[in-house]
């Protein structure tokens, strides 16, 4: 209602059962009893992988409870914030989570079974991500990159406030992800890519290496140094010692933490770079990009010496785009065009990711949270999430090209 505050971690709370052990267990729960809402749905969740992700999502209207019944899962809250884990391995304890909160869930192994109530019955709508799903997929394919060349507001007025949604295609920029296999083994090719787009924006050549080999050895499987890497034994000798993650990065910010990385080489790649999921190449739409994008596609077409012709691509583009690779390949740009390590397939004609960044809006606070969707093969799919202002993709400004 309007002048409620707006929903906070505080509001979320372990609820504890009473368990009838006379013989076995038996849990009665009740609506505006143990559960403190009326209630209009319930389903249950399992058979999920061992550390995959579910949920990922809030809802304007519903109110949860979520309970363990065997297993364990490891709820993940945040209010916009702050962010706080709850663990549930009991059936006799739940959490509750009211609407407004983002969450996400954590399965520890395979035969977990949660068992979730709900105040309000099933509503694709509730979801904010789904209404950035529907706007896309109203869209015919050829109008895509007209659309989301320029960023596109989407605005959710609500009692007491509103969501703006800022969509974008967010096809163009490096994937850290393909500096590893989906194996998790380093890639040499990605981490060569890796290299060229920072000899393209004037890292030196051995400070470039050093942190394409520490990143590759920071997220890959193994414990092995890399020639020009870091391992643990370098992370550990640090005043704040750690270890590397061995996993794929959880957020561009912790590119900071990499052997060789500083400061400035952080601020001058960040506007370049994003992370996907491993073994993902860098894709690049030809079809959308402006004239700061040539860093990034001089990277696909093998490094500086390439800076040029990826200018003239892009500025030479038809005004109705590229229609596929070979007519890309006629044009003016490519006819004294000498590369050959090109990355032909990484060249893409219509937008692969969406990017986008959401404002929530509740009287006096807000929050912001970043999303990227591949739009791939179809259907939109959500593989990556970042709360803050610093999970937003920095945008230049031309005295900065």
């Amino acid at each position: 209602e309007y002048g409620k505050q707006v929903k906070t971690l505080k509001d979320v709370k372990y609820i504890d059962f009473t368990s009838h052990d006379t013989d076995g267990s038996l849990v009665a729960l009740e609506e505006n009893k143990e559960i403190p809402f009326e209630i209009k749905r319930t389903f249950y969740v399992k058979g999920v992988n061992t550390l995959d992700y579910r949920g990922c999502h809030s809802h304007h209207k519903t109110e949860q409870v979520l309970v363990c019944l065997s297993g364990k899962v490891t709820v993940i809250c945040h209010d916009g914030m702050s962010e706080e884990k709850y663990v549930l391995d009991k059936h006799t304890k739940g959490l509750y989570i009211p609407n407004e909160i983002w969450d996400s869930q954590v399965y520890h192994s395979s035969d977990t079974i949660l068992l979730v109530f709900s105040n309000t019955n099933y509503d694709k709508e509730d979801y904010i991500e789904n209404f950035i799903n529907n706007q896309y997929n109203k869209l015919d394919i050829s109008i895509r990159n007209d659309t989301f060349k320029k960023s596109q507001s989407l605005i959710y007025p609500y009692e007491g406030g509103m969501i703006t949604a800022n969509i974008s295609d967010g096809t163009d920029c490096f994937s850290l992800g393909s500096l590893i296999t989906s194996e998790g083994k380093a890639d040499v090719a990605g981490r060569r890519q890796f290299e060229y787009l920072m000899d393209s924006l004037g890292i030196p050549e051995f400070k470039a290496k050093k942190i394409s080999y520490s990143l590759s050895d920071w997220m890959d499987a193994d414990t092995q140094r890399e020639i020009l890497g870091a391992e643990d034994g370098d992370y550990l000798r640090r005043s704040i010692p750690h270890r590397t993650s061995n996993s794929i990065l959880s957020s561009v910010m912790e590119l900071r933490s990499i052997e060789g990385m500083d400061e400035n080489i952080y601020k001058l790649l960040r506007p370049y770079i994003c992370i996907r999921v491993p073994g993902s190449k860098t894709k690049f739409n030809i079809n959308t990009s402006e004239a700061k994008d040539a860093f990034l596609l001089s990277s696909i077409l093998g490094g500086s010496d390439f800076y040029d012709t990826a200018l003239a691509i892009i500025a030479e583009r038809p005004k109705k785009g590229y229609d596929n690779l070979q007519e890309l390949r006629s044009s003016q740009a490519f006819q004294n065009f000498q590369g050959d390590n090109v990355a032909y397939d990484q060249i893409v004609f219509e937008p692969n990711f969406l990017w986008v960044e959401v404002r929530v809006d509740y009287h006096n606070a807000s929050r912001v949270v970043s999303y990227e969707y591949d739009v791939s093969t179809g259907n939109v799919g959500k593989i990556y999430k970042g709360w803050g202002y610093e999970s937003l993709r920095p945008k230049l400004k031309k005295k900065e090209l």
